[in-house]
């Protein structure tokens, strides 16, 4: 799939992308592709350190997922993390500390353990869910 440009191999591709939240209003933002880049393994395994030594005990495991975690394709400039705790109750006293670390939780998705952390160029969405 050619998504802009003369070809997804030869060149990033940049799309507008548009969002409705809660109160029905559309925002536009471009979202832009890149070729698969190395360092984002350990730039998950950094925060994924950082998320961890936060949250404690709570962690059962943290995934990365998404399209900068497969080796060799195109992909949006930006790491997810999936979350597993053993107890989704304890996140919500826990936001604290990863507001500390820059991350705010989803107004789109309140209460759904849904948080992000937007540097200069990247954000790093964390998605939670129980695991047990």
């Amino acid at each position: 799939m050619v998504l802009s440009g003369e070809s997804a191999r030869s060149t990033p591709a940049v799309w507008s992308h548009a969002t409705t939240d809660r109160r029905e209003v559309t925002v536009q933002r471009k979202i832009e592709v890149v070729p698969y880049d190395p360092a984002w393994i350990s730039e998950f395994e950094t925060e994924g350190k950082r998320i961890s030594r936060a949250l404690g005990e709570m962690v059962a495991r943290l995934h990365h997922v998404g399209s900068t975690a497969i080796p060799g394709i195109y992909a949006k400039p930006m790491i997810d993390f999936l979350l597993e705790v053993y107890d989704v109750a304890e996140l919500d006293g826990k936001s604290s500390a990863l507001a500390k670390l820059g991350y705010e939780e989803s107004s789109a998705f309140p209460g759904a353990g849904i948080f992000a952390r937007t540097t200069s160029a990247v954000s790093e969405p964390i998605r939670s869910m129980h695991s047990g």
